[in-house]
């Protein structure tokens, strides 16, 4: 048969196509898919000292592009873990390239995980390092064989399809969990770009953005400090936030970070989901069934021997910051420093935010976190903003308005426990309240103790619906957990002075204190010039008398924190126990002293 010129050309186009196809289906089919998987076993042994175990089925597709798949994978974790192992995997594929095959090589392109889930876990005392995401490369590993060097992880893309990550504290138990429905990994010369979505305990998170190539810091090694820079667009239950910044990883030292959070606004309240279920639970679990608390100052240790240690700063930048109580914070700011070391320690310097028309300044210390007595050092001052805006963002406005606002304090203490810091204690604080009118519903909802307080008080408190407030002033030293009132707090309304005298120890949870009523000139008020209502107890169990004519049903919600519960009111005499005309002057102290040197402009 003779053929014609077109027939011709196309034969010597299609034979060369035919024997293209004839090698590749050649060289796809010379795949041993069992042997791929036995060669990346052997090289996450060599490169890792773990265990990659395949138990369930492999598979090999040819088109569109070649994968490998294998089903039930699990990498083994340290001796030490609790779970058996660090990773298992309903399902890894891995696609490989065409052309390396063709020089009997083998490259990955991309990884792809499914129905996975990832334990990670904190070292307890005395390991190595610092979890078992800390991968060995084990001394005195046989040598791969020529085959098993050709095979190349060169991965372009990794992809991640409902993955269960689970962290163990030191303790062993859950207290973090995340589920990554979708996360997208694809390198792009010198950064790698994510795109995903999880939900982190039961927030949920949408991230975009890049860091720096995760492919060519894992290629380096542990020799080479992983330096990885970040620029993220993190969504926080809907709310934008900015990420930038670089951590620094090195397998001998302590990590360290320069990280910068931006957000225009940020609910707290849509972020109380992020209290993770399994910490609940564990906590719930710890604590003996029916059991009442006996202090009002725990003993539990506070655990700040467990704050991951790493050096650098971490800054914030929040335009809006709503509380969980729905108070808004505005222009927040402030730098967390931290220094690793035999001291480690966290500085905050500074914390500034607008609170109402107000500002508040504080920075603060936490030194020692690994001995047995860390020392906390804090100082603040806010000026300028109301009660009332306080009550109004609160949903409170009827209850109370006006009431401008001054306050300051420097503090310091050591201590593991709320016990042991209170008991330590030392410093000052300070308030000054202007005028406000305060409604009597405000006070009648405060509980038994405090409303029988107020009727011994001023008996015709009930005859009014509101109550003037011209000033309330409050200077409060602490000299090892016992705070001094001497006529150092005072109020003033319409109708009555009062003053407060006494002390409150923190350590041993006991008060002593006076309340000096005395009614105002030419106002008729039910007060004895001469009375006095002395209040005496611990802050749990208090006595339960009130001025031998009145029971107190309930101890709660006093209105100072510290005071929780019904106490015994003693009427007694105290002619001539106040010197001052007004109980608001000559109490406060130069604010820049009780600031510790914040308040240089009042």
């Amino acid at each position: 048969m003779t053929l014609n010129k077109r027939q011709k050309i196309g034969l010597a186009i299609a034979l060369p196509l035919i024997v293209l196809l004839g090698v590749l289906y050649y060289t796809a089919h010379s795949l041993d898919a069992h042997k791929i998987i036995q060669i990346a076993a052997n090289q996450v042994k060599s490169q890792t000292g773990r265990e990659l175990q395949i138990r369930g089925p492999v598979s090999v597709t040819l088109f569109p592009r070649i994968t490998v798949a294998a089903e039930q994978v699990t990498l083994s974790n340290p001796s030490w873990a609790t779970d058996p192992d660090m990773l298992t995997a309903g399902r890894v594929a891995m696609t490989l390239r065409w052309a390396p095959l063709l020089h009997k090589q083998i490259e990955v392109d991309d990884v792809t995980l499914e129905k996975a889930v990832l334990s990670l876990q904190a070292a307890p005392a005395g390991q190595q390092h610092s979890g078992n995401w800390v991968l060995d490369v084990p001394s005195g590993q046989p040598s791969t064989s020529a085959f098993e060097d050709s095979f190349v992880f060169n991965i372009n893309q990794i992809h991640l399809s409902q993955v269960q990550v689970n962290y163990r504290d030191q303790t062993q138990a859950v207290s973090q969990s995340a589920t990554i429905k979708r996360l997208d990994i694809t390198e792009s010369g010198a950064q790698s770009l994510l795109d995903g979505s999880l939900i982190l305990n039961t927030l949920p998170v949408d991230l975009k953005g890049n860091v720096s190539s995760l492919t060519r810091l894992l290629a380096a090694g542990d020799a080479t400090p992983a330096a990885l820079a970040l620029d993220l667009n993190v969504n926080l239950a809907g709310q934008p936030t900015k990420v930038q910044g670089k951590l620094t990883l090195t397998a001998a030292s302590t990590p360290a970070v320069d990280l910068k959070i931006q957000s225009q606004a940020l609910d707290l309240r849509l972020l109380n989901a992020s209290v993770s279920a399994q910490a609940i639970e564990e906590n719930k679990k710890s604590a003996p069934s029916g059991s009442k608390p006996n202090r009002v100052f725990s003993d539990t240790p506070l655990g700040m021997d467990q704050l991951p240690i790493w050096q650098g700063t971490l800054g914030l930048d929040i335009a809006s910051l709503t509380l969980p109580d729905g108070l808004v914070l505005k222009q927040f700011n402030t730098m967390l420093v931290a220094e690793a070391g035999d001291n480690a320690m966290l500085t905050l310097s500074p914390l500034t935010f607008q609170l109402g028309e107000g500002r508040v300044t504080a920075s603060g210390t936490l030194s020692g976190l690994q001995s047995a007595q860390p020392t906390i050092q804090g100082r603040g001052y806010a000026t300028g903003f109301s009660l009332g805006h306080l009550m109004a963002q609160l949903g409170e406005s009827k209850e109370l308005t006006g009431g401008p606002t001054v306050m300051a304090f420097h503090l310091n203490s050591r201590g593991a426990t709320p016990h042991a810091i209170a008991a330590n204690m030392a410093g000052e604080v300070q308030i000054s309240v202007g005028p406000a009118v305060v409604s009597s519903t405000l006070f009648n909802n405060s509980g038994d103790f405090l409303v029988s307080v107020l009727n011994t008080v001023n008996p015709l408190r009930k005859s009014t619906d509101q109550n003037n407030l011209q000033c309330l002033v409050a200077y409060l030293p602490i000299q090892k957990g016992v705070v001094r009132i001497n006529q150092s707090v005072g109020m003033r309304s319409d109708r009555l002075d009062v003053t407060l005298d006494g002390n409150l120890d923190l350590g041993a949870e006991t008060l002593a204190l006076k309340i000096i009523p005395q009614q105002r000139s030419g106002l008729t008020t039910g007060v004895s010039p001469a009375g006095l209502v002395q209040i005496n107890g611990t802050f749990l169990n208090p006595g339960m008398g009130i001025n031998k004519t009145g029971v107190v049903k309930q101890a709660a919600g006093v209105g100072l924190a510290i005071v929780t519960g019904g106490v015994s009111l003693i009427a007694q005499n105290a002619a001539g126990v106040v010197t001052r005309s007004n109980p608001c002057d000559n109490v406060l102290r130069p604010w820049p002293q009780v600031a510790g040197g914040l308040a240089i402009n009042h």
